[in-house]
């Protein structure tokens, strides 16, 4: 088997792959050209016939007001007579052992099958279904403006302001999460905006006649001023439309907190976020932030990243800490990949009893001052690619 990235003229068998694993029709007559990410696919010893591929898109995400490069994963698939084989492993060891990304995000088939190779749910964000008429109490009194792509230094700037209050949420710097010919795709963005004419929020959207819902893709905003002007506009609507559907809320949204207590008829459905692993382990250690007070703590990571893989001691103060790596020992807790990566990545909200149910994880010393490192962190993302 041999692993390698894919050219331009493997491109048409990467079609085949696809075809095959994702039961969709091929079309010959398409003009095939590579895309802005990088194809890894695993082929036969001719190193013609192609197996296996994913591709892998170079992306931005926020950790601890700073920025990670993550790998964004997807057209991930084999040819069915060649599944089992274990290609799509080999596949994802040659991208690890590329060091290209601290992170790599994808939104998994299996989450059972992406703990093996080191990933973990990343959270859980929630969509809610409702009447339209549940937001009457609103006043119908907005500022907002359509989005036709001419106002995207505005938009961005905001977008990504904004994407530093949680951890790995995407930065922003095209158009491909925003809707910028709102009249050809029949689907729009509009930007919310202050007594001072600056963006404050924004919202993507598109109306179905025949459920008679708008639904909602996306729905930002910096403060509880911005929200209320947000669904004043979508009120709007209200005329044409009985359903409102909002997807991809956090889990801790102030929208919940706003809604009428007694109704019985609003709908919430909680889904995965996605799934992230940790390519560069000590960088983010010693990115992340820290208490105050001073901590000491030992954890084996067993991860197959060479790197990754040893017991890193951590010494913390002041919010800052300092990382070594070391090959045996004593230590306080043994993680696998996956355990590991939620760990340092997404943290705890419990104690070490509740740790204990952890898949991939062996407490051999309760200390607190590694519970006290990790506390759980505001994570969010829900940028497809």
């Amino acid at each position: 088997m041999i692993i390698r990235n894919l050219t331009h003229d493997d491109l048409e068998q990467h079609e085949y792959v696809a075809s095959l694993s994702f039961i969709y029709r091929y079309s010959h007559g398409d003009e095939l050209e590579m895309t802005d990410g990088v194809f890894i696919g695993a082929f036969l010893d001719d190193n013609k016939t192609l197996t296996a591929n994913m591709e892998v898109e170079d992306f931005e995400v926020t950790f601890n007001g700073q920025k990670l490069a993550c790998g964004g994963i997807g057209a991930v698939c084999t040819r069915p007579e060649y599944r089992r084989g274990g290609a799509v492993r080999k596949i994802f060891d040659a991208y690890f052992e590329s060091e290209k990304h601290d992170i790599s995000i994808l939104y998994p088939f299996s989450t059972l099958f992406y703990r093996k190779l080191g990933y973990v749910n990343a959270g859980h964000y929630v969509n809610v279904e409702m009447p339209f008429a549940h937001l009457s109490f609103i006043p119908r009194d907005f500022d907002v403006e359509l989005y036709d792509g001419t106002q995207s230094e505005a938009l961005y700037a905001f977008h990504n302001k904004n994407a530093f209050k949680t951890n790995l949420t995407f930065i922003r710097n095209n158009n491909r999460y925003f809707k910028d010919k709102p009249y050809e795709q029949l689907n729009y963005t509009y930007m919310g905006k202050n007594k001072n004419g600056v963006v404050d929020g924004y919202v993507t959207f598109r109306c179905d006649r025949p459920s008679s819902t708008v639904f909602v893709s996306e729905l930002v905003y910096e403060n509880k001023q911005s929200l209320f002007n947000l669904l004043a506009f979508l009120r709007t609507y209200d005329g044409n439309f009985k359903t409102l559907v909002i997807d991809q809320l956090t889990v801790w949204s102030p929208f919940f907190d706003i809604l009428p207590n007694t109704a019985k008829d609003i709908n919430r459905t909680m889904r995965d976020m996605g799934s992230v692993r940790i390519h560069n382990l000590e960088k983010i250690l010693n990115m992340a932030a820290y208490p105050a007070e001073y901590g000491k703590f030992s954890f084996y990571s067993d991860d197959p990243i060479a790197k990754n893989h040893g017991i890193f001691d951590v010494e913390y103060e002041n919010g800052k800490a300092k990382v070594s790596r070391r090959e045996d020992g004593a230590y306080d807790v043994k993680l696998d990949a996956a355990a590991m990566s939620a760990l340092v990545l997404l943290g705890h909200d419990g104690d070490y009893d509740a740790l204990s149910y952890w898949q991939g994880i062996e407490i051999v010393n309760e200390n607190p001052d590694l519970l006290r490192a990790f506390p759980k962190k505001r994570t969010y993302f829900a940028d497809h690619f």
